[in-house]
């Protein structure tokens, strides 16, 4: 892995090595709940499980407008937004903050990395294209001085401010289900993708649980915990 070059950076991955600890199944049950009520060492140590990752997600990031430890301390909102989320016994905690993580880095990029945020599909492609390593032609931006029309004192901030808490609303919605649509899509076999989003309760009122999953797929406890198992797996290789 790369790091920009950022003596403040290396020092940061340098204190949190010794820390930065995935937590195990039981810390997750005795410390998240702590840290969801303000304990600080829990907390801490919640924040610490995935410092790591929040490194490694921001340093892809650099060079698009927005400082590396700028997009630490919004990758560590993302970890601080999926503990506030996150219900122990679904799925692990690094799993489910991952997620958030990126959503706050990638947000950061969006808002502040670009005058003018970029429609959320066009956004999103842009996200996937550089995941993929190509490079992107970054798009032309525009002063928030300038007015609406020629027959309007209405500038561009004045617009953006207004109708701010509503695109972030729409943003997030989508950014999450197109994120959720192309992990999913890494499961070729339907079978074993219909289970995984009958489990997590993608596109039905609620999660099932193993006997349920048991019932609708026709399948065996076992055989069920491995499917699941699997297709976690897969999606973590890619992530």
């Amino acid at each position: 892995m790369k790091f920009e070059a950022s003596v403040e950076l290396k020092q940061y991955f340098k204190e949190i090595e010794s820390t930065s600890e995935s937590l195990t199944l039981e810390e997750e049950l005795i410390l998240i709940p702590l840290a969801k009520q303000g304990n600080q060492q829990a907390l801490t140590r919640v924040v610490n499980s995935c410092a790591k990752m929040v490194v490694k997600t921001a340093n892809k990031y650099m060079g698009q407008g927005v400082s590396v430890m700028d997009l630490v301390q919004e990758g560590n909102m993302g970890t601080l937004e999926a503990l506030n989320r996150f219900k122990p016994g679904k799925t692990k905690f690094s799993s489910y903050a991952q997620l958030w993580i990126k959503k706050y880095i990638n947000d950061s990029v969006a808002t502040v990395g670009r005058i003018v945020r970029l429609p959320m599909n066009q956004e999103f492609e842009i996200f996937k294209l550089k995941k993929a390593g190509k490079e992107v032609e970054e798009p032309a931006k525009i002063s928030l001085d300038k007015k609406v029309s020629d027959d309007s004192n209405t500038t561009l901030a004045e617009l953006y401010h207004h109708t701010q808490p509503e695109i972030d609303s729409v943003y997030h919605n989508e950014f999450i289900k197109n994120l959720v649509k192309g992990y999913l899509s890494l499961i070729q076999d339907q079978r074993n993708r219909e289970i995984l989003k009958a489990h997590f309760g993608i596109d039905r009122s609620c999660a099932l649980g193993l006997e349920d999953l048991c019932n609708e797929f026709g399948l065996s406890k076992p055989s069920i915990n491995k499917i699941i198992k699997q297709s976690l797996a897969l999606i973590r290789e890619e992530v």
